[in-house]
C-alpha cells in the first residue's frame, strides 16, 4: 500500500433507512474486509453520552445515553499487526469530515477508552441518525467528557469556535481510515463493493478442499498490494500495481518439492513448486486489481501474478488468467 497504514473502509448510504457495509481494512501491504455479519469479529457493546460545548457552569450540555455495538479498533489494528508509537491515524467520513488520532488513542489506551466501528445504536442496526457505521468511544463509566478528549488529545482535541466539545468525536459513516492523509477525497481507494462477479468460486486443495466466494476471500484472507512486471511473449515488459490474495495464505507451507497446480475457468493448468512461489523474489498472489480498476472479465476476477517491493519479472506463461482453482500434490512429508 502507499501508505504505512491503510484502513480500506466501505462507502455508507446516506438514507434514513441506509444499513451498514462491511468495512475494508488495510495495515501496510495488508487489507482484509470487516463483516460483523460473518462472526469473525468480537463485538463489543457498552452505553456512552458526549459532551458537547460548555456555554455556562451550571449547563454541562450531554447528549442522551445511548448503546453502541460494533467491532473494536484496536483488535482489528492488531489482526493486521498492530501501529508503530509514531502512527497517527485519519478517521475520514464519506463526506470529506476527518479527525487525526494517535496511537494510543485508536488503539485504547487513553482516558477515551475504547473506540469501536458501531454498527448498532440501541440495538437497530438504522437508527434515527446514519449513516454507519459510527466512531464511537467506550470509556469505563461511558462519559466522554470534554476534560477527557483533552487529555487525551491535546491540540488535536476537537473544538467548536474557542470550546472544547467531544461530540465531535463521534463520526458518523466512516468510509476511511488512513495515515498522513492529503486531505483530498480523489486520493482514497476505491471500495471493494464494486468489484464484479458476486458468483464467483475459487476451490482451494491443499490439506483439505475449501471453496472461497469472493466475499468470503476478501473477509477471510488478508490481501497484499505491490509492483510486478509483466513479461510477455514477445519480451515487453509492463510494469504496475497490483492488489490481491497471497498464495501461500491460502494454501499453507509446504515442502519444496511439492507440486501446485494452478487452473484457469477454460482448463488451463501451470504447475509450479512450493519453492518457486516461496522463493523469496516478491510474492505470487491472486490479483483482484491492476492499478486502480478491478481486473475484467477477460482475465479476472483473479490473476497469478508476483509482486514485491522491486518490482519482480513475471513471464506471461507463468501468469493464468480467470484462475478458479488452486491443487496442492505433496511428493513428502510435511
Amino acid at each position: 500500500m502507499r501508505r504505512t497504514i491503510q484502513l480500506l473502509l466501505a462507502l455508507m448510504a446516506v438514507s434514513a433507512a441506509a444499513f451498514a457495509e462491511p468495512v475494508w481494512v488495510g495495515l501496510d501491504s495488508r487489507s482484509i474486509v470487516v463483516d460483523p455479519a460473518a462472526d469473525l469479529w468480537p463485538i463489543v457493546e457498552g452505553k456512552a453520552r458526549y459532551q458537547g460545548p460548555e456555554f455556562t457552569e451550571d449547563e454541562p450540555n450531554w447528549s442522551e445515553r445511548r448503546t453502541y455495538a460494533g467491532v473494536p479498533i484496536p483488535a482489528i489494528l492488531e489482526k493486521l499487526g498492530g501501529m508503530s508509537e509514531d502512527d497517527h491515524l485519519y478517521v475520514i467520513a464519506g463526506d470529506g469530515y476527518a479527525k487525526e488520532f494517535p496511537r494510543d488513542v485508536v488503539m485504547g489506551e487513553s482516558p477515551l477508552g475504547t473506540p469501536i466501528l458501531a454498527w448498532k445504536v440501541d440495538g437497530s442496526p438504522s437508527p434515527d441518525w446514519p449513516p454507519l457505521p459510527v466512531l464511537i468511544f467506550l470509556p469505563e463509566d461511558g462519559d466522554v467528557s470534554n476534560e477527557r478528549m483533552v487529555e487525551a488529545l491535546g491540540p488535536l482535541a476537537h473544538m467548536f469556535g474557542d470550546r472544547p466539545s467531544a461530540s465531535g468525536l463521534r463520526i458518523r459513516g466512516v468510509s476511511w481510515l488512513t495515515p498522513n492523509w492529503d486531505g483530498r477525497l480523489a486520493s482514497l481507494p476505491e471500495h471493494p463493493d464494486l468489484m464484479p462477479a458476486d458468483e464467483y468460486e475459487l476451490t482451494v486443495t491443499a490439506r483439505e478442499e475449501r471453496v472461497f466466494t469472493l466475499n468470503e476471500l476478501m473477509i477471510t484472507v488478508p490481501s497484499v498490494r505491490g509492483t510486478g512486471t509483466y513479461i510477455t511473449a514477445a519480451g515487453r515488459q509492463e510494469t504496475a500495481h497490483y492488489e490481491g490474495f497471497p498464495v501461500q495464505a491460502l494454501i499453507g507451507e509446504w515442502p519444496d518439492d511439492a507440486r501446485v497446480d494452478v487452473v484457469a475457468e477454460d482448463g488451463y493448468r501451470i504447475t509450479y513448486s512450493f519453492e518457486e512461489l516461496a522463493d523469496g523474489n516478491g510474492q505470487w498472489i491472486l490479483a483482484f486489481r491492476e492499478g486502480n480498476a478491478y481486473i475484467g472479465a477477460e482475465a479476472g476476477p483473479l490473476r497469478m501474478v508476483r509482486v514485491g517491493p522491486d518490482a519482480p519479472g513475471f513471464a506471461a506463461a507463468r501468469s493464468p488468467r480467470a484462475v478458479n482453482r488452486i491443487e496442492v500434490q505433496a511428493t513428502s512429508a510435511d
